[in-house]
């Protein structure tokens, strides 16, 4: 299999993920099947990155759960990723009352990474905190655990970073050889009185002082593009899988002239792609396990998993994406764990 020159990002040691992290034989299988039709593309691109969205890990991490990552580094070490990207809802969420077992699982979520030396970049979803429940104002995993501890997967003195001590958890990577920026966003980021619940859902509201970070943060040199991602959809395809006020996140990050080429989401659990009027692409992540959301826009691209290919899936349901940023900035994406794999836009 060939492999493309090993990246190594800013003043961090050298990619060091492992040849084989301890992929048994029915993952290493998928994970063949996989990188063999990215090598298979006409472009490889300029950028590599792998989404995962959606994981839902119970407060119990599973042998499986372990496996998945270790697909994901491994394709990442075979296609020289240049970051892994974890749009939210890591776990299922919970109640004060059990949040040190969910504290738990999210610290082993974090260990699969100990060898990384790329950025893994975590949003926080509607279901890493209580939100979902519909329980206290107060997050049952704090902001600031969850800033320092996961966040945080990426060499600090090669980053700009809101440090994450203030609870805000939104901060940008940049790739100076690619002239890449990835804009990482928090949809949990609000004070009380910003915060509109519509239903545990759709508890999610970018907070003012977040919108306008962002202004200076899409700011970038001439010749730079940008990617931003979060946990759920800026563009208004589906009213239930939206940001509140997703409208003001929509306007910052898609208007004429804009540098932004992508903005990379989960929460709806459905695999989606939709290029709006001025190139921003939106691409939807659907959720590991390939449960799925039905709706219908004329607008949109969707994609499932289906019934069949799942139950094909040697890999337990596993599912995941490499998204390969062309060098016409359009985005091809190749699908781990069930066929068919290849969505080139």
């Amino acid at each position: 299999m060939p492999k493309l020159n090993l990246y190594k990002y800013g003043i961090s040691t050298p990619f060091s993920i492992k040849e084989n992290d301890g992929v048994n034989d029915t993952f290493q299988a998928a994970v063949d099947t996989a990188v063999s039709e990215i090598f298979g593309l006409d472009d490889l691109g300029i950028f590599r990155f792998i989404h995962v969205t959606d994981t839902h890990h119970s407060a119990t991490f599973t042998d499986n759960d372990k496996q998945l990552y270790a697909a994901i580094k491994e394709v990442a070490n075979q296609i020289s990723a240049h970051c892994i990207i974890h749009t939210g809802d890591v776990i299922s969420g919970g109640s004060p009352a059990n949040a040190a077992a969910w504290e738990s699982s999210l610290t082993d979520v974090k260990n699969q990474f100990v060898d990384c030396d790329i950025p893994v970049i975590f949003s926080r979803g509607n279901h890493d905190d209580n939100s979902v429940a519909g329980l206290t104002a107060e997050n049952v995993i704090t902001n600031k655990w969850w800033n320092t501890n996961l966040a945080y997967l990426v060499n600090p003195a090669s980053r700009k970073i809101v440090y994450p001590d203030t609870g805000n958890g939104y901060f940008y990577v940049d790739f100076p050889e690619q002239k890449i920026r990835v804009v990482n966003t928090n949809n949990s980021d609000s004070t009380e009185n910003e915060r509109l619940t519509i239903g545990g859902q759709n508890h999610m509201v970018l907070s003012t002082a977040q919108l306008s970070w962002l202004d200076g943060v899409l700011a970038v040199e001439s010749g730079w593009k940008i990617i931003v991602c979060g946990h759920s959809n800026a563009y208004n395809y589906n009213p239930n899988a939206g940001i509140t006020n997703r409208e003001s996140l929509y306007n910052k990050i898609s208007t004429s002239g804009t540098n932004v080429i992508a903005y990379v989401f989960g929460h709806a659990h459905v695999r989606s792609y939709y290029k709006d009027a001025n190139g921003v692409q939106f691409i939807g992540g659907e959720n590991v396990g390939g449960t799925r959301t039905t709706f219908t826009n004329a607008d949109c691209n969707v994609s499932y998993a289906s019934t069949a290919a799942r139950a094909a899936c040697a890999t337990g349901n596993m599912l995941f994406d490499v998204c390969i940023v062309k060098h016409d900035w359009d985005i091809s994406r190749v699908r781990f764990g069930v066929q068919p794999d290849v969505i080139s836009t």
